[in-house]
């Protein structure tokens, strides 16, 4: 099942939300919005920029213009099926921001443990941009990589 099927809960409101528990764990620098198909959540806490960012679906995908039966599904049920898919999309980012401050809070793990793959590094790119490839590499060939380029001009 996947989560926040069939909500009617609007992107907007899902956006609001964001906002508003950003606000309330002391998070500031908010930042959230969407470019075609990329869509940005990115704040300052405790030090740290953070940046969630999320792939939206393709309006004319296949998934929206066909039923799971293989029956053709008219343009306004076509973009209906998109809509939904792009609520349930942020409600899942919504849940997932809120779940991990609330970890942090309760101390079920640190910030750092809870954000680290969303973490800015000063070029721009995100902790999970920097190593997703080398864990796979690391597991591949059973080497250990080093995770981050050392600073410009020296050695890690």
């Amino acid at each position: 099942m996947t989560f926040a099927k069939g909500t009617n809960v609007s992107r907007g409101r899902s956006r609001a939300e964001i906002e508003d528990t950003l606000e309330r764990f002391g998070c500031e620098g908010t930042m959230i919005g969407q470019d075609g198909r990329s869509a940005v959540v990115a704040f300052k806490a405790r030090g740290r920029q953070i940046m969630f960012r999320m792939t939206m679906p393709e309006p004319d995908d296949k998934a929206f213009r066909w039923t799971p039966t293989g029956k053709a599904r008219t343009p306004p049920v076509a973009k209906a099926a998109y809509d939904q898919e792009v609520r349930r999309m942020w409600r899942a980012m919504t849940m997932s921001i809120k779940a991990k401050l609330v970890s942090v809070e309760d101390g079920i793990e640190t910030f750092e443990q809870a954000f680290m793959a969303h973490v800015v590094m000063p070029d721009g790119l995100t902790i999970s941009d920097h190593v997703s490839g080398r864990i796979a590499i690391a597991y591949d060939t059973g080497e250990m990589p080093r995770l981050l380029p050392g600073p410009k001009g020296g050695e890690a």
